[in-house]
């Protein structure tokens, strides 16, 4: 991915950013401990069905002295992740998918 070709998405598209080959990114952050369950929005849900190149970008931990900061991208997550609709649609197994994960230790 270069940053470079990433842009922001308007409302409605199902996405936080897309880039140039129209990869679509949804960014979920929590300042304290990685979740295993998170919300998607109907919009981002229909987004991650229609698309073959949906990125579910969960940062964790980065309010000081809460967890260590961890990056996860899961790409396709309803492909691999247990799911239900619930107005909003809840996706769980998050810590156990696979994944890349990027874990990053404290600066003091």
């Amino acid at each position: 991915m270069d940053p470079s070709t990433l842009r922001l998405v308007v409302d409605g598209l199902g996405a936080d950013a897309v880039d140039e080959p129209a990869r679509f990114y949804e960014l979920k952050t929590y300042g304290g401990a990685e979740p295993d369950t998170i919300q998607l929005t109907p919009a981002e849900f229909r987004r991650a069905v229609a698309s073959d190149d949906f990125f579910l970008v969960v940062v964790s931990g980065p309010e000081a002295g809460t967890a260590p900061v961890t990056v996860r991208i899961v790409l396709e997550p309803l492909k691999h992740l247990p799911y239900r609709l619930s107005g909003n649609v809840l996706v769980s197994g998050i810590r156990d998918a696979q994944s890349l994960v990027y874990p990053f230790e404290s600066v003091q």
